[in-house]
């Protein structure tokens, strides 16, 4: 449970106060952060899409019914892969462990986005994809200076650590 609050305070701290909350956290901390919000947002976003796919191909038993999940995913996928890619593009490689903090601004959006669709209230399309990686970049470069880099042997080094904790 205490990693649960400590993840929302970095998600949350992110948005409100993103140089104090990223110059506060140790380097260790949250290298998985894109994967969790990647599957945040796929969850948000996605979970309607995938499962009416999932009904299709259990109904129809057709393989165009398999292309539409596969076409789902890839374009639930896009988003956060591109916004990774830039963030890391921005961060440089020394800095890189940060780089799934810029997808809270996607992750937020794309909820708020898709409760007020909930509600009646038709946004264009894309766009809070759009917005939240506009927005996702500029923090990326608001919060760059208060990163510590490390080195690519400090990378291998935790990379071979997180290999032999989970064998």
């Amino acid at each position: 449970m205490d990693a649960l609050t400590s993840m929302l305070r970095r998600f949350g701290g992110v948005i409100t106060a993103p140089r104090r909350t990223i110059a506060a956290l140790d380097p260790e901390v949250g290298h998985r952060d894109g994967l969790i919000l990647g599957s945040l947002y796929v969850f948000a976003v996605g979970t309607f899409a995938l499962i009416e796919s999932a009904a299709s191909i259990a109904a129809t038993r057709d393989f165009n019914a398999l292309i539409m999940l596969a076409s789902t995913l890839g374009r639930l996928g896009v988003p956060p892969i591109l916004i990774l890619v830039a963030a890391e593009t921005l961060l440089g490689s020394s800095r890189s462990y940060r780089r799934g903090l810029a997808l809270v601004p996607l992750v937020m959006l794309a909820v708020i986005s898709h409760e007020l669709a909930a509600a009646g209230i038709q946004l264009p399309s894309y766009s809070a994809e759009v917005a939240g990686g506009i927005l996702g970049l500029l923090l990326t470069i608001r919060f760059r200076p208060v990163v510590p880099p490390i080195s690519d042997q400090d990378n291998r080094t935790s990379a071979t650590a997180e290999g032999e904790d989970q064998a």
